[in-house]
């Protein structure tokens, strides 16, 4: 079946919505939803953020998480143990090690729908 994508601003949305029921008949039309899951980095980029980390640290952290397991997700216990530099940087700053836990509370959670 063919869809459309409603990419229009929240007040808007409904009018078109309701458009296309009336055009093409209430049985025809249905909503549906994508949702989002945290992914390690972006989660870990987000709290960083909120915690006032500078973004070039963030970044230059995240992008030394490497998969480490067979599901595709990043383990943050392995990746301290086995990279020096990751390691370092959170025996030696106490807020990162907090970005840190409050990372692995949000990964697999719903970013967006």
């Amino acid at each position: 079946m063919p869809d459309i994508d409603t990419d229009f601003d929240d007040e808007q949305r409904e009018k078109v919505y309701e458009y296309v029921r009336e055009h093409y008949g209430h049985e025809m039309v249905a909503k549906i939803g994508t949702f989002m899951n945290m992914s390690a980095k972006a989660a870990f980029k987000d709290v960083a953020r909120v915690m006032g980390i500078p973004f070039e640290l963030s970044n230059k952290l995240s992008s030394l998480f490497t998969i480490m397991n067979d599901d595709k997700t990043v383990n943050f216990q392995k990746c301290r143990s086995e990279i020096d530099e990751l390691r370092s940087v959170l025996e030696q700053d106490e807020r990162m090690k907090e970005v840190v836990e409050i990372t692995n509370n949000l990964i697999g959670t719903y970013r967006q729908t």
